[in-house]
């Protein structure tokens, strides 16, 4: 199975990035508190991001479903999604399954310095000549402003300055979980800002009619993240998409 080495560096570039913000999303502070002295959602992420990577690598879990209305109005057995793997600056590891109406499959990825491997259907496909380091080396030289923005992402305060430029919510009190008190962050995306990220650092920015769309879509991609207050590490991170007929319909409009 041939990978091409643009499809190889997107994918990579993609994931680093991506992971990097979620896992910067996960923690807690009660630095600079907010209103009633409660974290602010940017300095919750900002704390979380130097205490995830001062501790070097962490472990994820992520769990999903997929429901489709029929045309009948039934609602067909969901598509379930398990992944879960650990994350660092150097090596990324997934072992997962897709389980539908029908059968399930399985798979697992593998990305190190120099590497990227998928496992489909029991047989490893990748290559040696590239990963994590060789993707950065190329964004270096390719995309420096977006070179800049995976680094920021990386540091607590690159994660303070653009978190709430990509999400808008709150963080109130938390329940206890497994005996330990917790904070909660809850939003959802924030359209108008990821738009003015893109139109900064020079890509393709929404028109009038698509940003419209995505506003509405945007409201709609919920995200809560529980924390322990005391020793900042995260018991639950949720991303809650819901997509309707309306949703596709302005996006089909746009």
């Amino acid at each position: 199975m041939p990978i091409t080495r643009n499809v190889r560096r997107a994918l990579l570039i993609s994931l680093c990035i991506g992971l990097a913000f979620v896992a910067a999303s996960c923690g807690s502070t009660t630095a600079d508190p907010g209103a009633g002295g409660l974290p602010a959602p940017a300095d919750l992420a900002g704390d979380a991001t130097e205490a995830l990577y001062g501790a070097g690598s962490a472990h994820y879990v992520l769990d999903g479903s997929l429901e489709a209305e029929g045309d009948d109005g039934s609602f067909p057995t969901p598509i379930t999604i398990h992944f879960e793997g650990d994350y660092s600056q150097e090596a990324i590891t997934a072992d997962g399954n897709v389980a539908f109406p029908g059968g399930t499959f399985t798979g697992g990825l593998l990305v190190g310095p120099h590497e990227i491997f998928l496992n489909l259907f029991g047989r490893w496909f990748g290559t040696r000549e590239f990963g994590i380091a060789d993707a950065e080396q190329d964004m270096e030289k390719d995309d420096p402003k977006g070179a800049q923005l995976y680094r920021d992402l990386q540091t607590g305060e690159g994660v303070r300055r653009y978190f709430d430029r990509v999400f808008i919510g709150e963080v109130v009190e938390g329940p206890d979980v497994d005996g330990t008190s917790t904070w909660e962050f809850h939003g959802h995306l924030n359209a108008d800002g990821i738009a003015e990220l893109a139109r900064e650092f020079e890509s393709e920015t929404p028109s009038g009619p698509e940003l419209e769309a995505f506003r509405k879509v945007a409201e709609d991609v919920r995200v809560t993240l529980l924390v322990g207050r005391d020793d900042s590490l995260p018991r639950r991170f949720d991303v809650h998409i819901e997509l309707t007929p309306e949703h596709f319909e302005a996006l089909e409009q746009a």
